[in-house]
């Protein structure tokens, strides 16, 4: 059964960079953004993105205490619609996020979640392109998502 994707801004910009957003749609069954991330994006998201709020604006603010507004939204939202998974790239969000219960993937697992599916050829081919537009990774973590995809 399609889960339901609930991105940060970071995922989107470097996905959408080097040509692969669409993978969202075909990953997931839905993909839904807060307001905040759409704001935090700038450019025009694709129309099979949907945008919704959460409702407890309160626990949301208390969220942005510890991380941005972006992340806040989005781990507000997922905690009110269960069932979904948040897409968090900031170690302190995505800390955040599992205290909280939630299910956490960011960038590098929606790469290898695309190569599992078939949908992209190589994760160090794309985790290069991903390099080439500001994406940051360590040599560490670089090296566990190669091993994992059988890329080493």
């Amino acid at each position: 059964m399609p889960e339901l994707l609930l991105p940060d801004t970071s995922s989107l910009i470097f996905l959408g960079k080097i040509g692969r957003l669409d993978m969202l749609r075909e990953l997931y069954g839905e993909v839904i953004v807060t307001e905040a991330v759409v704001s935090e994006h700038i450019l025009p998201l694709p129309a099979w993105v949907n945008v919704a709020q959460p409702k407890n604006r309160t626990y949301q603010e208390l969220l942005e205490q510890s991380v941005d507004r972006g992340e806040a939204s989005i781990i507000a939202l997922a905690i009110e619609r269960q069932q979904c998974i948040v897409s968090l790239d900031d170690l302190k969000a995505r800390k955040l996020a599992k205290s909280l219960g939630l299910r956490v993937t960011g960038t590098l697992g929606l790469l290898y979640k695309g190569k599992v599916a078939g949908l992209i050829p190589s994760v160090r081919e794309t985790l290069h392109q991903l390099k080439s537009v500001d994406f940051r990774i360590s040599e560490e973590v670089e090296m566990e998502v190669l091993r994992l995809s059988d890329e080493l």
